[in-house]
């Protein structure tokens, strides 16, 4: 049962994870945004901190294109 449980949770990690970098491909972006999204993702391993690492990615990104 528990394994279950951990497998339905890695999956919307991975689903979620796969939206976040959808949305940023989406022609609104900035290509600045989305080009460090995609270098910073790379850098992500799979597991529970990779949703982390995801959140962590997106606000630094937003914080370079808003600076510059």
């Amino acid at each position: 049962m528990a394994n279950k449980i951990v497998a339905v949770l890695v999956v919307c990690m991975v689903l979620f994870a796969a939206v976040q970098f959808s949305e940023a491909a989406d022609e609104g972006a900035d290509p600045k945004y989305v080009e460090c999204l995609y270098k910073c993702g790379d850098d992500c391993k799979g597991g529970e901190e990779k949703s982390a690492c995801d959140a962590k990615c997106d606000q630094e990104c937003k914080d370079k294109v808003k600076l510059g």
